[in-house]
């Protein structure tokens, strides 16, 4: 059933986005013709670089977007205009919350490479490649690993933090439904309180582990870096995000599993 489910949410954000990808592609595409015809004539210039800031705005917008989507994909299936139809079928809450969750992750690693790939088309990135290169050796050195750990440490970090926001939303969301009146404001001020009790907790734990570890103190007033205290930190990093990922998804079960729909 969840393959199903699953199909079904990633025709929809598909809908959504797929335009906006094509958009980055074609851009891209106008911006590189137009930099060989700006060599010769200089009114390509300007215009080339009118269409170089759309495109910035487009490659910015493009997580914000994917993210926004994501929300809208949860709170209207679930909660609204397709909340009937949708609690009706014979699917339980934690597929639902699956397939909500694994879409957004595949968008938002779609939109990542379309951003990339967009770069890559338009402009002379060897800068940018050499940069991220001695970052990487640098990491090396820093957490005594090889590269290939890092990136795929980096990736999974990075892609742990996106679903512990898209958790949050949704948590958020799952609670201002909870109100008979003013859904979406309380929504948003459930979002924002979730946020800050995130940081809270975080920060918490944070000094937890710094004030049992002096080491780490240690580190910091001398400008130094231990491999094993780095290690520690980021590890910890991912453990506070994949608690706060599952104290979120609590919250959405236990509303979905108690939702009313009168």
């Amino acid at each position: 059933m969840l393959g199903k489910v699953l199909k079904y949410d990633i025709k929809s954000m598909g809908k959504s986005l797929f335009p906006l990808y094509l958009a980055i592609l074609i851009t891209a595409i106008v911006i590189r013709c137009f930099g060989f015809l700006a060599e010769s004539f200089g009114v390509f210039k300007i215009i080339n670089d009118l269409i170089t800031g759309l495109f910035i705005v487009l490659l910015i917008g493009t997580f914000f977007y994917t993210f926004f989507v994501a929300i809208k994909r949860y709170y209207k299936n679930l909660y609204a205009d397709e909340s009937y139809l949708t609690h009706t079928l014979p699917v339980k809450v934690d597929t639902l919350l699956s397939s909500k969750v694994i879409t957004s992750l595949i968008y938002i690693i779609v939109s990542s490479i379309t951003v990339t790939l967009g770069l890559l088309i338009a402009m002379d990135m060897t800068a940018v490649i050499d940069l991220v290169k001695v970052f990487l050796q640098q990491a090396t050195i820093m957490f005594e690993t090889q590269k290939l750990t890092i990136i795929i440490f980096g990736l999974l970090f990075m892609l742990l933090s996106y679903m512990t926001y898209v958790f949050m939303a949704y948590a958020g969301i799952s609670l201002g439904q909870s109100h008979s009146n003013n859904k979406i404001v309380f929504s948003i001020v459930y979002c924002i309180a979730l946020y800050y009790i995130g940081q809270i907790i975080m920060l918490i734990f944070l000094g937890i582990m710094m004030f049992s570890s002096p080491e780490l103190i240690t580190n910091l007033n001398n400008n130094t870096t231990d491999a094993d205290a780095a290690k520690n930190i980021m590890l910890f990093a991912l453990g506070a995000d994949a608690l706060l990922c599952i104290a979120y998804y609590a919250i959405c079960h236990n509303r979905l599993k108690n939702l009313n729909l009168q």
